[in-house]
């Protein structure tokens, strides 16, 4: 099957499914979007300004900020009414550059934040262990939250479900597969998932599943 194909089906999925698997849809249409523009355009039809793991200033504070995720529109109740048109975004604010002992999560317009200047700024804050892997080339780099995987015929299929995590070691054992490559991490927790049923695609599900999709919708 090709890329093309594939996508198309995981995108007709989308609209068949529940909420919670929509997500999954959303993500996996992600492993095609490199034959594409850009995947928000894929999911939403517009344009952001700011990527998840950018460095940006908040206008309010003149802190430092790290992008970990956004909405297209305000979602949250404290964004101010008067700027419903506006992306919002969910930055974690550089504690030192804030003056405060307390870990920032502040969600922003895109009107309330510039491009940070600086190309080598890291930020301080606790939260940023939670949400990303490693920092490189000025960005940080998200943790492993979702990969496509192949399963066994033979597989328990009652093992299978969020809620039901075992080390990826294990998944490894029982003849789980990356679908590409390797696995992301083989020491971290992960669920098998199948949105379709045991004849459609399968995903590995890590921690930051949750994490990343408590509230946003920029995956």
């Amino acid at each position: 099957m090709t890329e093309e194909k594939e996508g198309l089906s995981l995108f007709c999925l989308f609209f068949q499914t529940r909420h919670s698997l929509k997500i999954v849809v959303k993500l996996s249409l992600l492993c095609f979007a490199t034959t594409l523009k850009s995947c928000s355009e894929i999911l939403f039809g517009f344009q952001v300004t700011y990527r998840v793991g950018q460095i940006v200033r908040c206008k309010r504070n003149n802190a430092a900020g790290v992008i970990v995720g956004w909405d297209e529109t305000p979602k949250a109740p404290e964004a101010s009414k008067a700027d419903d048109d506006s992306p919002y975004y969910l930055v974690l604010i550089d504690t030192i550059e804030a003056n405060t002992i307390y870990d920032q999560l502040l969600y922003l317009a895109e009107e309330e934040l510039i491009m940070e200047e600086r190309l080598q700024k890291r930020i301080t804050n606790l939260g940023v262990s939670k949400y990303f892997e490693t920092y490189q080339n000025g960005r940080y780099l998200m943790r492993p939250w979702l990969q496509e995987i192949y399963v066994p015929d033979g597989l328990d299929w009652s093992l299978t479900g969020l809620g039901k995590s075992r080390p990826v070691s294990e998944w490894a054992a029982l003849g789980v597969i990356p679908r590409s490559g390797a696995f992301a991490a083989r020491n971290l927790m992960a669920n098998v998932i199948l949105p379709q049923g045991r004849n459609g695609p399968a995903f590995l599900t890590y921690p930051n599943f949750d994490v990343y999709f408590e509230w946003n919708q920029s995956f």
